[in-house]
Formats: structure tokens, C-alpha cells, sequence
């Protein structure tokens, strides 16, 4: 077949499903233990695939019940919430070329926390029960965050920084 031609350089599995296709209408004499293989790892290939998309809607969904329950609890027991600016996204990989191997890890991180998905459940949550939302303006607030620090604030007893 002319479809095999650039096999070995085939990087897509989605080429060896297609391969599969144009094979069901083409079949040959002794092509069975070849065409049983392709067969399988189709199957396979589409188990999978469904199971890494389930995995990923649960992780995000399991992610924002973490979220939802952590906005409720602090809304319940602060008075304001004093929220930064998360960094945007092309600032983070403007930064990304000069950064240490620790550093992109930490931005690594950022980027599997979701921070705009916190930050939009926290707003939501804090107005639904009547909380203040204060804007910071400052990158700072988030990104301490992740490191060990804590963030040098005005904010009274009842205020609390994210």
C-alpha cells in the first residue's frame, strides 16, 4: 500500500487508525496476522483514549470541588477577600526563557492549578454569600503562593489574602 510508505516515520497514532480503514476495503491473502495486530491496537487505542478523557474530567472536577469548598470556607469565616492579578499567559512564557529549572517547575504547577478557575470560584462564591472582593492589582499576591514566603500586606484581622 502507498499509505505504508512513511510508516517508520510516523509519530501520530491517528495515521495507524487511518491505515486500518483504507486496509478493511484492501485486504490481501497472508495479511491476517498484520491486519489482526492493527486490528488490536485500534481497539486498544480507543479504550484508552476514552479512559485518559474520563481520567481528565474527573481531575478537573475533582479540582474544582477542592476550589468550590475552599471558597466556601473562606468566605464563611473572612469578611473581605483580597485578591492578585494572575500573571498572563504570554508574560509567564516571556519569563519562561530565562528561568532556573526550580522556577519552571513552580510555573509548571501554576499552570495544573488552574489559578484563573480558583480565582473565578472564589469571586463567585464570596459574592453569592455577601463577602467584599477587593482587587490587590499585585502579581505578588498569587504568586506567593507557591513559594515559602508570605506576602508583606496591609490587610486588617478580618481581611484575608489569596
Amino acid at each position: 500500500m502507498e499509505a505504508t510508505e512513511y510508516v517508520a516515520k510516523w509519530h501520530a497514532s491517528q495515521h495507524y487508525l487511518d491505515l486500518l480503514q483504507a486496509w478493511k476495503g484492501q485486504r490481501f491473502k497472508g495479511d491476517d496476522v498484520a491486519y489482526l495486530a492493527t486490528a488490536f491496537f485500534q481497539e486498544r487505542y480507543i479504550h484508552l483514549q476514552s479512559w485518559i478523557a474520563n481520567q481528565t474530567d474527573n481531575t478537573i472536577a475533582w479540582r474544582r470541588e477542592i476550589y468550590r469548598t475552599t471558597a466556601a470556607r473562606l468566605a464563611k469565616n473572612n469578611g473581605t477577600l483580597i485578591l492578585g492579578d494572575t500573571p498572563p499567559a504570554a508574560k509567564a512564557k516571556k519569563k519562561a526563557e530565562t528561568q532556573t529549572a526550580e522556577q519552571t517547575n513552580k510555573r509548571k504547577w501554576k499552570s495544573r492549578a488552574a489559578l484563573y478557575s480558583f480565582k473565578s470560584i472564589l469571586t463567585q462564591t464570596a459574592k453569592r454569600e455577601g463577602v467584599a472582593v477587593k482587587e490587590s492589582g499585585e502579581e505578588a499576591v498569587i504568586e506567593d503562593m507557591f513559594n515559602d514566603t508570605v506576602p508583606d500586606n496591609t490587610a486588617t484581622p478580618e481581611e484575608v489574602l489569596v
